[in-house]
């Protein structure tokens, strides 16, 4: 199933950061008024929306992206579940996610996304995120945000959280048309061979925003348009 939404919240020559208002699914934040409002992980915890960025354009490691809402009353994750995520038509060479597993870090079943381009084309990509309360990052993810305090039923817990992020090479030859997401894996915690009786839940990768970075002839193209309309 494709969910929405296949438009820009904001673009110039280099970068699109990627309205994600269509997909969100989950409630990953809460506010200190109403720390049970989220549900990050399941059994009730989650980000402090006051430690989050405010809904509107944000840079993590160089690379602006659309932070969602945080006051807990909309969602502003997207979990991961095999579900596809239309993105905005256009060449571009990367696409840049930040965002964070929660009951352990991705494992093996959660290694690969795929991306389709407009011409029908597929190629499946690694997409591993660490467990949001890690205290090391893996998977080669950069720590966008590291916050001293997350939000449950009980109030606040001293328990630093993170938010990574990480990039997906593209073919910048092509039109992209859509990321297919990764199914919920086993932890990557989980020793092999147990059963599923061994742990409470699968991990879930769970998205925060996307940003695509336009390749070369892309940028030329638009600055050509500029020069246009500029005479």
């Amino acid at each position: 199933l494709a969910q929405a939404p296949g438009r820009g919240a904001s673009e110039t020559r280099t970068w699109g950061a990627v309205d994600l208002n269509g997909a969100y699914n989950e409630y990953g934040a809460a506010t200190q008024a109403d720390p049970s409002q989220g549900k990050f992980d399941g059994p009730g915890n989650s980000y402090a929306a006051d430690l989050l960025p405010p809904p509107g354009p944000v840079t993590f490691g160089g690379v602006t992206y659309q932070a969602p809402p945080t006051m807990g009353t909309d969602p502003n994750f997207v979990k991961a579940n095999g579900q596809a995520v239309v993105l905005p038509t256009g060449r571009y060479s990367r696409l840049d996610i930040v965002g964070a597993a929660s009951n352990g870090s991705t494992g093996s079943d959660g290694l690969t996304a795929v991306l389709t381009y407009r011409d029908g084309s597929t190629a499946s990509v690694p997409l591993r995120f660490t467990s949001w309360d890690s205290l090391n990052s893996e998977f080669g993810n950069g720590i966008a945000l590291r916050m001293r305090y997350r939000l449950g039923v009980g109030g606040k817990s001293s328990r630093p959280v993170s938010l990574y992020h990480t990039t997906l090479r593209l073919d910048p030859h092509k039109q992209i048309r859509a990321i297919s997401l990764p199914f919920r894996s086993v932890p990557i915690w989980v020793e092999p061979g147990l059963t599923g009786g061994a742990w409470d839940h699968d991990s879930d990768l769970q998205i925060y925003a996307m940003t695509l970075q336009h390749s070369l002839p892309a940028q030329n193209e638009m600055k050509k348009a500029t020069q246009g309309r500029g005479r």
